[in-house]
């Protein structure tokens, strides 16, 4: 008879990670950044002492960057020195982030931390009662760009009453990452595997539910394309049932909160918009929130000439002064305007008028760091310029073809 056992599924801690547009950010809001993805895996350590998990699969990704900061490397140590009092044992590989060939200390872990170092798949026995109940199988990146399909590797061990997959990875389906160890399910589902604990995706999915092939997603949000709750599986493995719950981790969330400002009239509207909405979320939510707006109005012009004098960047920095000190802050990390005409962008984009190719081309455009070269090469330009990210190269070429679009639909 199989042996139940507990463990938990996580992946993408990216520990000590940096957060994109934090340069410009008050102090004490770097640091809640900062802290956060250590933050959320104490959590986690704390939900598998709750829960008295057998052991915690890591599947990638551990830390943010090829060379390991080493403060952050004894932090993870001593959090490993704490799950043995509770022999809990961990199983990690590390993947295109945090890779075996970057430049890094070599650690010692304790002896219940077992690190797949091999770039390819090999298997890992659990022991519970004297008895080996489980193989666990993995493998780690030897360099950032592992395109080869590892699932033909991914063969039965030995006899257990579970065998259980840990792949950093993506689907040959997806159109969204690089396909790193790129895999099809149907091969996921031909190894016999009991479950599959996938890493790379920083989005919950679920690609099957038996046999379970299952991303975990990222522990912390860290950007705004990474909105909503993180955290872990606790999985239960009984026979063959699978007992999945998810368990948030996160610090804070990462929002995109459309607005309605069809009665905003004047920048003391605006700021009550701006006020109410912000209270509304706090209502609703647990966790502090990264909160990226966008205003609905037929008044994109009045808007736009707010934010060219100033008034909208100063309302933001009023509003934000205010969160310091609060536990569930709302910082508003950026204000886009969109004209109402704009609602119907994708029945326009079919047409031949003008404003219908502007948003063609808009929607195509890669030219941006070109066109921004001569800004950023500036004497004096350049020393108040922060570097962009992708989400500020977006935002850009969004809201220059919505001053244009908004002009060429009044004339």
């Amino acid at each position: 008879m199989k042996a139940p056992i507990r463990f938990i599924h996580s992946a993408d801690l990216h520990l000590d990670s940096p957060f994109a547009g934090s340069s410009n950010m008050p102090d004490w809001l770097f640091q809640n950044l900062r802290n956060s993805t250590f933050e959320a895996f104490d959590r986690l350590i704390e939900t598998a002492i709750e829960h008295h998990v057998d052991f915690i699969l890591l599947c990638g990704d551990v830390f943010d960057q090829k060379t390991r900061n080493l403060k952050t490397q004894i932090w993870l140590k001593q959090r490993m020195e704490k799950l043995a009092e509770h022999h809990i044992h961990v199983f990690m590989s590390y993947g295109n982030h945090d890779h075996t060939g970057g430049d890094y200390h070599d650690i010692p872990y304790p002896d219940n931390v077992d690190v797949f170092e091999k770039s390819t798949v090999h298997a890992k026995p659990f022991t519970k009662d004297g008895r080996t109940v489980a193989y666990i199988y993995g493998f780690s990146y030897p360099d950032q760009n592992v395109y080869e399909n590892k699932t033909s590797e991914y063969c039965i061990e030995a006899h257990a009453d579970y065998h259980i997959a840990m792949l950093h990875g993506s689907s040959m389906r997806s159109s969204e990452h690089e396909h790193y160890a790129p895999f099809t399910l149907t091969e996921l589902l031909d190894c016999n595997m009991d479950y599959w604990a996938l890493g790379h995706i920083h989005q919950r999915q679920s690609l099957s539910e038996y046999p379970p092939v299952h991303y975990s997603g990222n522990i912390q949000g860290r950007s705004r394309k990474e909105t909503g709750e993180k955290g872990c599986y606790v999985i239960d493995l009984s026979g063959g049932s699978c007992d999945m719950r998810f368990q948030a981790l996160q610090s804070f969330q990462y929002k995109n909160k459309e607005l309605d400002a069809v009665h905003v009239n004047s920048i003391y509207d605006l700021e009550g918009l701006l006020k109410e909405t912000k209270e509304s979320l706090r209502q609703e939510q647990k966790n502090p929130v990264m909160l990226y707006v966008s205003v609905n109005t037929p008044e994109a012009a009045k808007f736009n000439q707010w934010k060219l004098e100033g008034d909208i960047e100063e309302l933001i920095e009023i509003e934000n002064e205010r969160e310091e000190g609060k536990a569930s802050w709302i910082w508003i990390t950026h204000l886009s305007i969109q004209p109402i005409a704009d609602r119907d962008e994708s029945a326009l984009s079919q047409g031949s008028h003008f404003s219908e190719e502007l948003i063609r081309q808009a929607n195509t455009y890669t030219e941006i760091n070109e066109a921004l070269a001569p800004l950023f090469r500036h004497r004096q330009a350049r020393k108040y310029l922060a570097k962009l990210s992708d989400e500020d190269k977006e935002a850009i070429v969004k809201e220059a073809m919505q001053l244009a679009l908004e002009k060429s639909l009044h004339e």
